[in-house]
């Protein structure tokens, strides 16, 4: 073989036509190297295995993976296992190892392929399997418990597991929903898909509801929804995860099946609107996201009769009142519909509310609590009456206007082509008007001042600032002392003589109690003052029912005794069978038997047990089968609607009573007992009195839509108040905070923080606006105060924002603190470095010892002047993600500071030895303490400060 040339890397050779073509490193090449130049044969055979072997690549699923890049492009990206993959990139691998990788790309990428081919015939399915999947990674429903329920198409319902075990509790829950969103699904058709000529979208399989466990649970899965202005208290729809979220409440409940589904009925009226949507967003008009759930749900009054033309709930009606009542808050709070109507998003509603401030020259709104509220009431009274109002004259403006936002149409556009033509000042006249007769007509001494509607609707209005500077030079106010509220009267609950709901509703109750002589006296009575309809009808017809229910039970009784016939009732919790030896003044006395029975009063038998214990034709002693049935309603027993048969005079006015008044009225005689409970007694002055009273107004919130509550709510929220003072002077240190407190001997407490659970949160409360001043020297923040947070869960509290955070015990020295944190850094985001100070001996108005997470000191004294600080003699190096431990003492002339062990530095604070404890934190990137250890003597003048806060606390609870 002719040879080239010898380099330094290789041997080049011209073609030789005897060897066969094959490229460097072939066997032909290597026998000629060999022959040529023998000592370079085992730098030759190194240098050629190389170029033997297969050639390594750098791993690229976007190039290596068949149709990985589309699968990436796909909405259902996250279903599929691109990470595992992803983690490969620039890895090098052999021949055989891509074809390892590439296969199992195949195979999983198959799996799910498959999976979605099976699902694409089953939007239900498919729908739920991927909700399914983003629970499963979401931050709160993927840490607790929950089981998928099957509801009446189009609904799903996810119910989380209590945390006590309750193997019936899914079951009834699905119970307690099915009837309402089966009826709810049916008016949703008939009075907006239908009307409107909208269908559900085909991607949209489902209207999936989800239950928690408890108000704990919801508060805490709130802070990892995403939900907007169509959520209500209670209960929120979260558009990216397609989900209605509610909450059980075993504890506090209501009674009231409507007010306990409400929430999360809403919840749901705004999932049906986002399922027949046009596209994937939810519908572009806050009216109609707004308004249009909460009317739908007045159409379902009980959940089992629907209202043709639901009217306004009252609390409604009487806000509006106030509103239209009050010069100030109708131009604050009222909203014009040119304004209202071309809303598209909740963004554009936060604009209006700046907007709503200006137009009465103010910076801000004075109270924005008030306006929201009103807002979202507006939204519902405007929808009410664009239904129903003027009897339906605006509907089919309406349901065009529906039409064009349930097609994709954004607010402006919808408005512009339903309302072409329509003068939209004399539609809010015929609203404003038909809002002031509603009310009057639940409420017929009601007033708005008579050129409330025409001020609203002036085309100028204005601004409060400018009426007020026109008003004439301002005068020097003579100091008076601030207006001291009197005393309450608990005679205010007293029930009135005229109160015919009440009065009869008390009847009622003792009936349905077992009390049937009491009820009937009682409705003697009323029926002698001989009351206007409708409560006549209504008075002698109880009348003659109790008359005859019991005359069944004397009879029923009478024949028990007169054949020693069994009793089998529960007396005090224990099951008794005894025989009955005779009936006499109003008492059941019993023969000997083995329980030890004596005797039992008649008026304590429930009507239940009469309904069970009579089914048998003699024990009737021939009464009507509805005299049962009436009993069966009182006791609350399903059984009366099969006993309410037949078209008899008598039959056909308790089946049509048992639908119209008599549910009604029977929680208005619970109510008014209550009140009665409250007008008898003296106002509450222990704990144990306080905390009875508190029983009763939960008990009265648990009925807050019936109209004597609502009429009564401010004198309720005032005894609330009374009865919490009453049992906050009796709590223990221990009581005003979340947080683990114990008290040696010698009266020193220790409090730790663990954050294991979530209630420790409300212990640091927010003092917004605090060291304002202090705080402008900071880097700023993309957070605002509004957005500072603090959540608590598995072991952490996590803070957000610039807030000092104020706990509700101060101390007094000497006192030490010790907490672990560290910093978060959320990488790709570029954040001011974060600051965690603590605050003591703080008097609230800026007079404080502080220390700095790393150990500087400075103390302030306000009314002095006096300041001194101690800076640490070095500097320290922190790293994120990373635990330091930060301890400062108080021995009640100097303050230390130590950093990991470390001593950092002392200083004197002078007369700064008591006083409240703030963590004074300025971050946008998450800080994270693990725990905190308190150590000292309670400052006693933090006290009363805290058992306000605990009363404001527990009235917030209430909804007070």
């Amino acid at each position: 073989m002719p040879l080239a040339r010898l380099t330094g890397d290789a041997i080049l050779c011209r073609d030789d036509p005897a060897l066969p073509r094959s490229r460097p490193g072939g066997t032909p090449f290597l026998i000629a190297a060999l022959t040529v130049i023998p000592q370079l044969s085992l730098a030759l055979v190194a240098w050629l295995a190389a170029l033997s072997a297969p050639e390594k690549i750098r791993f690229d699923p976007a190039r290596d993976l068949p149709g990985y890049e589309t699968v990436r492009a796909s909405p259902d990206k996250d279903y599929y296992p691109l990470e595992s993959f992803e983690v490969l990139l620039g890895e090098e691998m052999q021949p055989e190892e891509l074809a390892a990788v590439r296969k199992r790309w195949a195979d999983e990428r198959g799996a799910v392929d498959a999976k979605f081919a099976a699902l694409a015939a089953d939007p239900r399915a498919a729908c739920l399997f991927r909700l399914q999947f983003r629970l499963g990674q979401h931050a709160f429903f993927s840490k607790v418990g929950w089981t998928l329920e099957e509801l009446p198409a189009p609904f799903a319902l996810i119910v989380q597991r209590p945390s006590k075990d309750d193997p019936k509790h899914a079951a009834a829950m699905v119970e307690l929903y099915r009837p309402w969103l089966a009826l709810l699904a049916a008016q949703f058709d008939a009075r907006i898909a239908g009307p409107a000529k909208c269908a559900p979208r085909a991607d949209h399989g489902a209207v999936v509801l989800a239950v928690l466990a408890t108000p704990g649970d919801f508060q805490t899965a709130s802070r990892f929804l995403e939900y907007g202005m169509s959520s209500v208290a209670g209960g929120y729809y979260d558009g990216k995860l397609t989900l209605g979220v509610g909450r059980d409440d075993p504890f506090g409940g209501s009674k009231s099946a409507r007010i306990r589904v409400r929430p999360l009925l809403i919840a749901a009226c705004v999932g049906l609107l986002h399922r027949h949507h046009a596209d994937a967003t939810q519908p572009k008009s806050v009216l109609v996201k707004v308004g249009m759930p909460a009317y739908l749900f007045e159409t379902l009054g009980d959940g089992k009769t629907v209202a043709d033309a639901p009217k306004p709930p009252t609390a409604l009606l009487m806000n509006l009142t106030e509103v239209l009542s009050d010069s100030k808050k109708r131009l604050e709070c009222a909203i014009r519909l040119p304004q209202l109507l071309p809303l598209s998003h909740d963004s554009e509603a936060i604009g209006l509310a700046d907007r709503q401030a200006r137009g009465v020259g103010q910076t801000d709104l004075s109270d924005r609590r008030a306006y929201w509220d009103f807002f979202n009431e507006q939204c519902q009274l405007w929808t009410h009456f664009l239904f129903d109002g003027d009897g339906g004259a605006h509907r089919e403006r309406w349901l065009r206007f529906v039409q064009l936002v349930m097609s994709g149409k954004d607010a402006v556009e919808a408005a512009r082509v339903a309302f072409e033509g329509q003068d939209l000042r004399a539609l809010e006249q015929a609203f404003w008007s038909w809002c002031v007769a509603e009310m009057q007509r639940v409420f017929p001494t009601s007033q708005v001042p008579p050129d409330a509607i025409e001020d609203l609707l002036a085309e100028r209005q204005a601004p409060l600032a400018a009426a007020a500077a026109s008003a004439g030079p301002a005068r020097v106010a003579t100091p008076t002392a601030a207006p001291v509220e009197p005393p309450f009267d608990p005679k205010l609950f007293d029930v009135g003589v005229g109160d015919f709901d009440a009065r009869i509703g008390l009847g009622l109750v003792r009936a349905r109690d077992g009390d049937l002589d009491s009820a009937l006296a009682q409705m003697q009575e009323l029926a002698a003052l001989s009351p206007a309809a409708p409560y006549e009808g209504r008075v002698r017809r109880e009348v003659e029912r109790l008359t005859a229910a019991i005359r069944l039970r004397d009879q029923w009784l009478a024949g028990l005794a007169a054949k020693s016939g069994r009793l089998e009732i529960e007396i005090e919790g224990k099951k008794v069978n005894a025989p009955v030896a005779r009936v006499e003044n109003g008492t059941i006395v019993f023969a000997a038997n083995k329980q030890g029975a004596t005797t039992l009063p008649v008026a304590s038998l429930d009507p239940a047990d009469v309904v069970r214990l009579t089914e048998k034709k003699e024990a009737q002693a021939g009464s009507e089968p509805w005299v049962r049935g009436y009993l069966a309603l009182l006791a609350g027993d399903a059984k009366h609607e099969k006993l309410l048969k037949g078209d008899a005079p008598a039959v056909r006015d308790l089946r049509e009573d048992a639908r119209v008044w008599i549910p009604g009225t029977l929680r208005a005689g619970v109510v008014a007992r209550i009140f009665q409970e409250i007008a008898a007694a003296p106002l509450p002055a222990s704990r144990s009195e306080g905390e009875a009273a508190i029983e009763r107004v939960r008990a009265l919130l648990a009925e807050a839509d019936v109209p004597a509550v609502v009429l009564r709510h401010s004198s309720i929220a005032r005894y609330a108040k009374t009865a919490l003072a009453a049992t906050a002077v009796g709590l223990e240190l221990g009581e005003f905070v979340h947080g683990q407190l114990s008290t040696t001997a010698d009266g020193v407490v220790r409090l730790v923080y663990e954050f294991e659970d979530a209630a420790e949160a409300a212990d640091f409360q927010r003092h917004p606006g605090y060291t304002k001043e202090m705080r402008a020297k900071y880097p700023a923040l993309q957070r605002t105060e509004a957005q500072a947070q603090i959540e608590v869960a598995d072991g952490q509290a996590r803070f957000l924002g610039p807030m000092a955070w104020r706990l509700p015990l101060g101390l007094q020295a000497p006192f030490s603190i010790r907490y672990q944190f560290r910093f978060v850094k959320t990488e790709g985001e570029m954040a001011a470095s974060p600051s965690l100070d603590l605050l003591v001996c703080d008097d609230g108005k800026e007079s404080f010892v502080r220390c700095s997470e790393f150990g500087w000191i400075f103390a302030i004294e306000r009314t002095t002047g006096r300041t001194a600080s101690s800076n640490p003699p070095s500097s320290v190096s922190y790293y994120p993600d990373t635990d330091y431990t930060v301890e400062m003492q108080h021995d009640g002339t100097r303050v230390a500071t130590r950093f990991e062990g470390e001593e950092r530095a002392t200083c004197a604070v002078g007369a700064l030895r008591s006083g409240g404890v703030v963590f004074w934190v300025h971050t946008d990137q998450p800080i994270v303490v693990d725990h905190v250890v308190i150590e000292g003597r309670v400052d006693p003048s933090s006290i009363e400060p805290a058992r306000r806060a605990w009363i404001a606390r527990e009235l917030a609870a209430l909804g007070l």
